[in-house]
């Protein structure tokens, strides 16, 4: 029996394009449950076809939104019973199509000090334009769906950007997302000429940066990258840290790109320092962890920021024995 199941697992992953993962899946395993304890019920002599036990695509559409709705009045029913929560809302546009989302989700600690995150959902953003007062109204309207509204008792926290900083800058208190603080100031680093009208003096790195990346861009189009021991990772200025996580996997396989790179890419590849390109790696990795650290969504982390902050501080003295691209 356990053999017939890993020959079916086995063809059913490959041949409907699945992630080999999915077996170990909750809902996956409950669905496998479901099956076998239907099976044990029915009789060996039932002439029942396992095609009758599974519904239709039609019929489970249906009941997609029956238990959505069933889901939703579980959710309102746990905040009537909330005094106070915060609040996350972020919106982001996709660039493809041009559509526009709002992100909300909502954290609360209960009475004993256990802390719970709910996702409340991403919507569409259809309003006749984005300015704050408009996007307030979505806002306000969305969360009084569920039966929450904003007032000086709650917080949210958005990111740092002004649209939102005019959005809840009143009936609320906001609390600015101190991740998307230190990843604009990478970002800033890697990406930015100037800031106000000065020039960020970045040179050296942004040097490393763009002829990492653009190696990166290329080699991620080729078969070759195939051959390589680690997968590389495109940099994208949503991810935090996504600078970081671009330049260790680079620099961790460094020695290896040199036998799948062409004349062009070799000559962008002879220019990249690998002493330098480690050395920002390793100034980078403590950014790195505190963002990891802030992003914990299982325990309160507003009390770690000032120390967080000091501590990036003191990893951001110069030392005169630095090489010019750090300091």
């Amino acid at each position: 029996i356990k053999r017939a199941i890993t020959t079916s697992c086995v063809e059913f992953v490959p041949e409907d394009g699945r992630v080999f993962h999915l077996l170990q899946r909750p809902d996956f395993v409950r669905l496998a449950k479901q099956l076998f304890d239907g099976g044990q019920r029915l009789s060996s002599s039932t002439n029942i076809s396992i095609r009758d036990l599974l519904p239709t695509s039609s019929t489970r559409s249906r009941n997609v939104d029956k238990m959505y709705d069933f889901y939703k009045q579980q959710l309102i029913k746990n905040f009537k019973s909330m005094d106070s929560y915060c609040v996350i809302v972020d919106f982001w546009c996709e660039p493809f199509t041009g559509l526009s989302y709002c992100g909300i989700s909502l954290s609360h600690i209960d009475p004993e000090f256990q802390s719970y995150m709910f996702s409340i959902g991403c919507f569409p953003y259809k309003m006749e334009n984005k300015r704050a007062p408009t996007i307030r109204i979505f806002v306000n309207d969305t969360l009084k769906d569920f039966g929450l509204v904003l007032d000086q008792e709650k917080f949210v926290v958005t990111d740092n950007e002004p649209p939102m900083l005019c959005t809840v800058n009143t009936d609320c208190k906001r609390i600015g997302c101190s991740d998307h603080y230190i990843n604009k100031q990478l970002q800033h680093t890697f990406t930015t000429k100037t800031i106000d009208g000065k020039f960020v003096n970045c040179d050296l790195a942004q040097g490393l940066f763009n002829n990492v990346k653009t190696l990166v861009s290329n080699i991620r189009r080729i078969h070759k990258q195939q051959n390589l021991s680690k997968k590389l990772v495109l940099y994208s200025d949503t991810r935090f840290s996504g600078a970081y996580e671009m330049l260790n996997v680079f620099s961790s396989i460094f020695d290896e790109l040199v036998q799948i790179l062409d004349s062009k890419l070799s000559a962008i590849y002879s220019n990249i320092d690998k002493d330098v390109l480690f050395d920002v790696c390793r100034f980078l990795f403590p950014f790195h962890t505190v963002l990891q650290a802030l992003s914990d969504d299982k325990r309160p982390t507003i009390h770690r920021v000032l120390p967080f902050k000091q501590y990036l501080i003191n990893k951001c003295i110069i030392d005169e024995n630095d090489d010019e691209a750090i300091k």
